[in-house]
């Protein structure tokens, strides 16, 4: 807001600057100049005014996007981050575990695999960054390749048929970029 005001403050203060300047020429001197001359200078000054005031509040409006596009992304690496917690250490560093232990986690590893899922939606509508989704598929392709991921997508791959785009992320390796799915 500070910003705008200033920029509407330093507007007027060259509109003025610029008729004073016009009004002090007429003054010194006064027979060649015409109205409508002044009145055309006058206009474009304002135009150039207006230009510089567009393309300050285009700047804004593309910072405050890009800060709200991050905020958003944070987001979610704090939810993942939550569902990540909740798994043994054991898992993250690859360690198989037994069907017990699966089975008490299976929330947790479903909490993940929806998450996941999430992340390819979100990339398919373009709600994230290209950046971010090579981080995101990159950590999606490591924990998939971690025995107990593995083991829990195999399972919940078997009792439904959701998560579609994950499915197709991992048919093509890992590898593509959801943003473009809809153009195939």
């Amino acid at each position: 807001m500070k910003l705008n005001i200033n920029l509407t403050a330093q507007s007027i203060i060259c509109a003025v600057l610029v008729m004073a300047t016009i009004v002090g020429l007429c003054a010194i001197f006064p027979f060649p100049f015409k109205l409508e001359l002044i009145l055309e200078v006058i206009s474009c000054a304002a135009t150039v005014v207006t230009a510089v005031g567009v393309l300050f509040a285009y700047s804004q409006l593309k910072l405050n996007r890009e800060i709200s596009v991050s905020q958003f992304e944070n987001q979610l690496f704090m939810e993942y981050r939550r569902i990540i917690e909740k798994l043994p250490s054991s898992v993250m560093l690859g360690e198989g575990i037994t069907d017990y232990e699966l089975a008490d986690l299976a929330d947790d590893f479903y909490m993940y695999i929806d998450l996941t899922n999430e992340q390819i939606n979100l990339r398919m509508s373009g709600k994230v960054t290209k950046e971010t989704w090579i981080v995101w598929r990159d950590g999606i392709k490591s924990n998939f390749l971690l025995p107990s991921f593995k083991k829990s997508w195999d399972r919940i791959k078997q009792s439904t048929s959701n998560f579609q785009e994950l499915r197709r992320l991992e048919n093509e390796s890992f590898m593509s970029d959801p943003i473009i799915w809809d153009c195939k």
